[in-house]
């Protein structure tokens, strides 16, 4: 299975988004979200739903 993030537009915390995402494979089960800044690798969210 793989996924396909489309492209995230900048965003305020206070406004928030919609990330949009494709799959290709099986029936999902859990999601697990994780957001990174690219420079330094901080991570702001770590979440997995099940």
């Amino acid at each position: 299975m793989y996924v396909i993030i489309h492209p995230i537009e900048p965003f305020g915390a206070s406004i928030g988004t919609e990330i949009k995402f494709i799959w290709k494979g099986n029936q999902i089960y859990k999601v697990r979200c994780i957001i990174k800044e690219n420079q330094n690798g901080r991570c702001y969210l770590k979440m997995t739903v099940l």
